[in-house]
């Protein structure tokens, strides 16, 4: 390692301080995302209190039946759900891995072994961030020092003899092309989840969001409507709700600090009042 730096002293601590920070952002992310509880909705013992509920008449008595929907505003509503027997908050969708509704729900991921969502979204980009940054450092060390990699390995690094290689061949190799490899790799797998991800930060979206949004902007166009995400706010404030209203070096150092709240609160005391919203706007 100290011959890469070309016996420079301060360029091989700086790579050594460089590469702990990369290692460690992308460490406590990961352990961070996989630990951190995404949110769920707590059980309403009283669901038509906060969602309405209509009475009928049946062989002369009452029945009350509550509602399963009530919307808020056009295209933001609160459902019930009969899984969980909870009034599930905007975004908030049901995972059938988890077993539970999940608030800003965007998947289940199997590398953290949790679901990804409100609570722990931040250190999952955060994590997607920090690995590529990690990938692409790496690959620039290797290529900056191409000229001292022995010929055969440079030129499988170069990808003009991979093909010709054998199993044995490869097997041969050392560490410094088993990096590349494993580096290119995660880079490529990893890049093009970040910039999907990336595109739903900017936009207020999760990759829920993304279909339900596809459905209501199909249903809007054919009834002769424009479609408006109501998450919406600015790709400045969109980001600021990911990452936090905090100072910089809370965003590029480790951090523990929680998301903004809710545009729309998960939880309900009351039943809001919903007179002024028509029936065009949902």
């Amino acid at each position: 390692m100290p011959d890469f730096f070309r016996g420079s002293t301060s360029l091989y601590i700086l790579n050594v301080a460089v590469g702990l920070y990369l290692y460690t952002n992308i460490v406590f992310h990961h352990f961070a995302c996989a630990f951190t509880p995404p949110g769920s909705p707590s059980y309403c013992p009283d669901p038509g209190r906060i969602l309405g509920e209509k009475v009928s008449m049946v062989d002369g008595r009452k029945i009350y039946q509550f509602s399963y929907q009530l919307n808020v505003a056009p295209y933001v509503y609160y459902r019930y759900c009969h899984t969980c027997k909870c009034i599930k908050p905007p975004r908030a969708h049901h995972c059938s891995v988890a077993g539970r509704c999940i608030y800003n729900m965007d998947h289940y991921c199997p590398w953290m072994m949790t679901c990804v969502g409100f609570f722990n979204y931040r250190y999952f980009v955060s994590f997607l961030v920090f690995l590529q940054m990690g990938c692409l450092y790496c690959l620039t060390l290797i290529f900056w020092n191409m000229d001292r990699i022995d010929p055969v390995e440079r030129n499988f690094i170069l990808l003009t003899s991979s093909l010709q290689s054998s199993i044995l061949d490869i097997s041969a190799l050392s560490p410094t092309t088993y990096c590349f490899t494993l580096a290119l790799a995660a880079s490529i797998s990893s890049g093009v989840l970040l910039l999907w991800h990336m595109y739903l930060c900017l936009t207020a979206q999760t990759t829920v969001d993304f279909y339900v949004n596809l459905r209501n902007r199909s249903d809007a166009r054919s009834s002769g409507q424009v479609f408006k995400n109501p998450f919406d706010e600015g790709w400045r404030k969109n980001v600021r709700r990911i990452v936090g209203y905090v100072p910089w070096y809370k965003i590029i150092f480790p951090s523990l600090h929680k998301p903004p709240e809710p545009k729309y609160p998960f939880e309900l005391t009351q039943r809001p009042d919903t007179s002024q919203l028509s029936q065009l706007d949902v």
